[in-house]
């Protein structure tokens, strides 16, 4: 059976993206740092969807990299709020 494409609305991802590079302006932490990060933040999120795309949205592969972005995302939010 093959998978449906899923739709991924990309427009809150945006919104919070101009949000830290607003509060990152304004932050005295390394922003190099910053944007290794978001980077990777980014590279893992289209991993991820296509991961789902491929295999399904259940599938051991695709819960692997999601763990992977929330990993990501949880260094995001200690990078700000240290």
């Amino acid at each position: 059976m093959k998978n449906k494409p899923i739709n991924v609305n990309l427009t809150i991802i945006t919104i919070e993206k101009r949000g830290i590079n607003m509060l990152l302006s304004t932050h005295s932490k390394d922003k190099s740092m910053y944007q290794i990060l978001i980077e990777e933040i980014e590279q893992t999120r289209t991993l991820m969807i296509q991961t789902a795309v491929r295999e399904g949205m259940t599938s051991p592969n695709t819960l692997q990299v999601s763990q992977s972005l929330d990993a990501l995302l949880n260094k995001l939010q200690i990078f700000f709020y240290q």
